[in-house]
């Protein structure tokens, strides 16, 4: 890094340098072995130093900011630059989850075989002679045990007690004590032999009310092996961006600006962004930054060492304090005042942000809202999810209507699902694609106000081994069963109709055939 030519490059510039390069080029090494902390700190001064350098050769140029604040996602104030030492503990969980999902392969029979060979690689130990490579892998383990869960499918290779086999992010483990003369059974002794159904006679009858609540609100889907799965936005694959996350922990947005995503958006030079994030996070060389940064303290304090080594003269303190009051005093005085410092920067910059999304609002706000695409020959069915966070009540809403947009029948009604919305929305579409194969329409268009779930169903990589996984598994599977099908996303504002079920649902399921309910006739003039 010593080597790259500065003089050429703005701060964007050597933003996406670092990127690319000083934080790419350690990453195979990092993969497998765990860098030392002091060498990872040596890395991230050495970019931190080249980030914050100036024109000259060896002009090092003020730091106005460490390297933690600057390693923070750009959406939250930072600069998206990563903490080296936490991205190499992440790479390296890369291995211990191809331990766990990849057992088959050379590499992790050649690891358990040395190191975890009665367990796995969660509850393996350092060992008496391990490997430099094993060593380091093992370091990742205090971080795959936060995230990781286990799915059940068939229950035959998860057990009841000491696994995180439930669909909760703070205790995925069971809390209620097993009893000394019960062995640690598996799953599928609480799961009816040759159904996809929970026993709720003996969960109720072995478990505390929690955990009976958090058993029975699991799908239990087709799939039938347990596997492990990433809890997170990943939908169950673990991802260096997922675990790095994790691994710092979340971010909260700095305090008085929260724009930033709209800014790193706008379409001007990328040196322009920086210069207002600069501007934003109040690290430009102003007069009131560089006298929060004491400049001309030391300024006069290297001018009186200067003149004791030069002219032999050898200033008091008193008369070192003096000078600097009364440098600051002729700044004051000559500085203009509509141009001083943070505030006539941060209002303009402000201001300027915040402008766009108010615009941009009042145009769609403006628009004419069209007609719902689809196909003119098949049903379409609106389906919703709704939650009560009150009462913690978990509900769906279906509304069928024909080719000509007339109404054909509804459906609504709990669900006995966790406090999930993501959950709670494919959990809605298996249950309208249930309902709509058992009135024997063949010709049929779902119609979804939950993105994520319609592109999860559309798209044929998509990870399974999540309880999400699952029931997406559920959702293609009805689908295939239709002669003609498909599944589309539709705005939240066209979706009334289901969402206005779902609100309305009750314990029991209600059905109209023919005739709408009272409450969704308005709806629909």
């Amino acid at each position: 890094m010593s080597g790259w030519s500065k003089n050429l490059l703005s701060k964007a510039g050597k933003d996406i340098l670092l990127k690319t390069v000083a934080q790419a080029m350690p990453q195979f090494a990092m993969s497998v072995f765990l860098l030392p902390s002091q060498f990872c700190q040596s890395i991230e001064k050495l970019m931190n130093s080249f980030w914050w350098g100036g024109k000259g050769q060896n002009s090092k140029g003020i730091h106005w900011m460490s390297w933690t604040r600057m390693a923070v996602p750009k959406n939250f104030g930072g600069l998206g630059f990563k903490q080296v030492r936490a991205f190499n503990v992440v790479m390296l969980g890369k291995q211990g989850w191809r331990f766990l999902t990849r057992p088959e392969a050379l590499v992790s029979r050649v690891f358990k075989a040395m190191y975890f060979p009665t367990s796995s690689f969660l509850e393996a130990h350092l060992g008496a002679n391990p490997s430099s490579c094993w060593r380091s892998i093992l370091e990742s383990q205090s971080l795959l045990l936060e995230g990781i869960r286990r799915r059940v499918g068939n229950g035959r290779d998860t057990l009841i007690w000491g696994s995180p086999w439930l669909n909760d992010s703070q205790q995925p483990c069971i809390l209620t004590e097993r009893p000394p003369f019960m062995p640690n059974l598996p799953i599928k002794f609480l799961i009816e032999s040759g159904s996809r159904h929970w026993k709720e006679e003996v969960v109720r009858e072995w478990f505390l009310p929690v955990d009976v609540q958090r058993i029975l609100a699991l799908p239990l889907g087709t799939i039938s092996d347990d596997n492990w799965y990433w809890e997170g936005p990943s939908w169950g694959a673990y991802s260096v961006k997922e675990g790095y996350r994790r691994s710092v922990g979340e971010f909260t947005v700095c305090p008085g600006f929260s724009k930033w995503r709209q800014l790193w958006r706008v379409l001007v030079a990328p040196k322009l962004k920086v210069c207002v994030w600069r501007a934003l996070r109040d690290i430009l060389p102003t007069i009131s930054s560089l006298n929060s940064k004491v400049i001309v303290g030391v300024w006069a304090i290297w001018k009186a060492r200067n003149k004791a080594v030069w002219e032999r003269q050898v200033p008091t303190p008193q008369s070192t304090v003096c000078l600097i009051w009364k440098l600051c005093k002729e700044w004051h005085e000559r500085a203009v005042p509509d141009c001083n410092g943070r505030g006539w920067a941060g209002r303009g910059v402000s201001g300027t942000v915040q402008a766009g999304p108010r615009a941009m609002a009042g145009a769609v706000a403006g628009a004419v809202l069209g007609a719902v695409p689809g196909v003119s020959s098949a049903c379409r069915c609106f389906v919703d999810a709704a939650f009560a966070p009150d009462s913690g009540r978990v509900a769906f809403g279906c509304a069928l209507f024909s080719p000509t947009n007339c109404f054909l029948a509804a459906i609504n009604g709990e669900l006995l699902c966790s406090p999930d919305p993501l959950m709670a929305e494919a959990m809605a579409c298996r249950e309208a694609l249930s309902w709509i194969k058992m009135l024997d329409i063949h010709n049929v268009e779902i119609l979804m106000d939950c993105q994520r779930v319609v592109s999860a169903i559309s798209d044929t990589s998509f990870s399974l081994t999540s309880y999400f996984g699952s029931l997406i598994f559920d959702c293609k599977a009805l689908l295939v069963g239709f002669c003609s099908s498909s599944i589309s996303f539709v705005r939240r504002e066209l979706n009334v109709v289901a969402h206005s079920l779902a609100r309305r649902a009750e314990a029991r399921r209600s059905v109209w055939v023919s005739t709408p309910p009272n409450f969704v006739i308005p709806l629909l003039r």
